[in-house]
C-alpha cells in the first residue's frame, strides 16, 4: 500500500497530495471535498 502511495504521489502536484492528506484527517472518507484528487 505504501509503495502505491509513493508511486502515485509521482504524478500529483506535492502541495494538492499535502493538502489531499490534510482533508482526508479532517474529514470522513464519505465526506471528501470536491477538489480532492
Amino acid at each position: 500500500m505504501e509503495s502505491f502511495e509513493i508511486e502515485r504521489d509521482r504524478t500529483v502536484d506535492p502541495a494538492a497530495v499535502e493538502r489531499y492528506r490534510a482533508l482526508d484527517r479532517m474529514w470522513p472518507r464519505d465526506q471528501k471535498a470536491p477538489d480532492a484528487p
